[in-house]
């Protein structure tokens, strides 16, 4: 696909199919991130209900 670009002969289907790709790999690292931060945020939800077990305390 890099020689079409390099020559300027990127038909149109070409481009279509090029945002399409575009599109879904954005998309799947949104939800990828989305999934990590709330893996982040579940974690640290969890880690603090073990402290505050073990230490006999909660959270303010």
């Amino acid at each position: 696909m890099n020689n079409y670009l390099e020559e300027g002969k990127l038909t149109e289907q070409s481009k279509i199919i090029e945002t399409a790709l575009k599109d879904s790999i954005n998309k799947w690292i949104k939800e990828k991130v989305s999934l990590m931060q709330a893996y982040k945020d579940s974690k640290w939800i969890v880690d603090g209900i073990v402290l505050n077990k073990n230490n006999d305390r909660f959270l303010g």
